[in-house]
C-alpha cells in the first residue's frame, strides 16, 4: 500500500494487486506530484483499474487512442503534451444518469496528471 501526501495533511491511500503504483509517494510534509485541487476532480469517482500504457506515451490529444497493457483502450477528450515510456495508469470511473441514459465517465491518472477520456474497449 502506498501513501500520497497532499498539502492539507490528508493522505490518499491507494492499493493495487500489482507491484505498480501511480504517482510519486511522498513522505509526510513533502509535496507530491499532484495537489489537492487535482484530487478534487476525482471526488465521486472510483479507481477501477491499474495498468501501464502500452509503449510510448506522448500525452493526450483529442480523439487520440491510448492502449493499456490490460487490454483497455481509451480516447482522450482534451490536449496535454508529455512524454514517457510505459507509464503507470490508474483508471477512475463514475456512473451517471443524464436525461434517462446511464453512462460512465472516465479519468486516467498518468504521470501525475488527470486526463478526461472515453472508453473504446
Amino acid at each position: 500500500m502506498k501513501y500520497l501526501s497532499i498539502p492539507v495533511g490528508v493522505f490518499l491511500v491507494l492499493s493495487s494487486s500489482s507491484a505498480s503504483w501511480i504517482g510519486r509517494a511522498a513522505m509526510p510534509g513533502h509535496a507530491a506530484g499532484c495537489d489537492a485541487s487535482d484530487l478534487s476532480e476525482i471526488v465521486g469517482y472510483t479507481a477501477t483499474a491499474s495498468s501501464n500504457v502500452t509503449g510510448e506515451f506522448e500525452g493526450a490529444d483529442f480523439d487520440k487512442p491510448v492502449k493499456l497493457d490490460n487490454g483497455m483502450i481509451f480516447e482522450f477528450t482534451e490536449y496535454h503534451y508529455s512524454y514517457s515510456y510505459r507509464p503507470d495508469v490508474i483508471v477512475f470511473a463514475q456512473s451517471v444518469t443524464y436525461e434517462g441514459r446511464s453512462m460512465t465517465l472516465y479519468k486516467l491518472f498518468i504521470d501525475d496528471e488527470l486526463y478526461d477520456a472515453t472508453r473504446v474497449r
